[in-house]
């Protein structure tokens, strides 16, 4: 008799608290031995430790940070240069100035780390150097960025994003660490406008491209031997988070190199509520809805958000008496990040945009 094949694991779910004054995103990266989540909130860079339970505040962060193959280190950007740090603690190491804004990164077997960036990908040494660019940007067919790179089990080749201002044009795309930009391969693997992860399987010949598809993870087998997606994607979780560009970039989402995959549960409505100092609920306010990147007017009776809406964000104002929504700004592939002026005219972070109200 053939052995009944083993029971798939269950579920685990579990809790990072939040820092104080802040809350917690999607931008999270899990070690390659899957026993712990690097992550990243209110300016700072952590790491979660998922047998202890317990959570570790590292150092100054600005993005999205990712790992040593051995799980020791967690490289990441701050004040325009590239750094690592120990999961355990201790002091930043330089390792590079970045060449432009910050796409994530990926770290091979050999001590190579693949930067994304707005002018495309580079290399440069774990030791640190000279970022090498092994990808360029081509502003005329709508490109605006190289970013989220993750290795396949060579070493060499890797996934990315090319990102685009339209964002319906943006693709997962085959690139290699030591090939020239013209070199690179023009084929899109997967329409999508999310970072891609590559996740091994038992089988040395074969993993998994997990990426987004309109809120739901997908995983789709991938031949290791001839670079190239097999069969059909197949949905692993609904609702997955991510950092709520309108236009593309980090999705919640991680796997390491031991058959662990975590992922952030986002999606769906929000209820905003009014809470005193104390942080004790006082009461809600409106219908639950897409609200992102609140600003709050000077005298308390509106709010300002980001509404996302397929590939487009603009910004919305909510009267916090009536509980209606107007929209504010038009026109824009994505708006976001409203502030307020003192005399209560709202603007957009968008260049060179604003509108007052009435």
């Amino acid at each position: 008799m053939r052995e009944k094949p083993p029971a798939p694991a269950a579920p685990v779910r579990f809790q990072i608290p939040a820092p104080e004054n802040s809350a917690l995103g999607p931008i999270l990266n899990l070690s390659p031995d899957g026993r712990k989540l690097a992550f990243y909130a209110a300016g700072r860079l952590r790491v979660h430790f998922l047998e202890s339970g317990e959570s570790r505040d590292l150092t100054a962060a600005e993005g999205s940070p990712f790992w040593s193959p051995d799980s020791r280190f967690i490289g990441y950007p701050f004040d325009n240069k590239l750094k690592k740090i120990e999961a355990t603690g201790g002091p930043p190491q330089t390792l590079a100035d970045l060449p432009g804004g910050w796409g994530a990164g990926a770290w091979n077997q050999d001590g190579v780390i693949v930067i994304g960036s707005t002018k495309g990908l580079f290399c440069v040494p774990a030791s640190g150097g000279v970022p090498d660019q092994i990808t360029t940007i081509d502003p005329a067919r709508l490109k605006r960025s190289h970013h989220c790179p993750s290795f396949l089990p060579d070493g060499r080749h890797f996934v990315c994003i090319r990102g685009s201002t339209a964002g319906e044009k943006s693709g997962i795309y085959l690139g290699s660490a030591d090939a020239k930009p013209e070199q690179q391969s023009s084929k899109v693997l997967v329409a999508s406008n999310w970072g891609p992860v590559y996740a091994p399987s038992s089988d040395p010949d074969t993993g998994y491209l997990l990426f987004m598809r309109e809120g739901t993870l997908m995983a789709q087998p991938f031949d290791n031997r001839r670079l190239e997606l097999r069969g059909q994607p197949t949905a692993v979780a609904e609702q997955v988070g991510d950092n709520g560009g309108g236009t593309g970039g980090y999705a919640g989402f991680s796997a390491s190199a031991n058959d662990v995959l975590v992922y952030w549960r986002g999606g769906g409505d929000r209820q905003l509520t009014w809470y005193d100092r104390g942080g004790k609920a006082l009461g809600t306010v409106a219908e639950p809805g897409d609200y992102r990147d609140l600003a709050l007017s000077p005298d308390g009776t509106r709010v300002a958000y980001r509404k996302r809406t397929g590939q487009t964000s603009n910004i919305w104002l909510l009267d916090l008496f009536r509980g209606t929504s107007t929209r504010f700004t038009f026109g824009s592939a994505m708006d976001s990040t409203p502030v307020w002026s003192p005399d209560g005219n709202a603007s957009s972070a968008d260049p060179g945009k604003r509108v007052s109200t009435m």
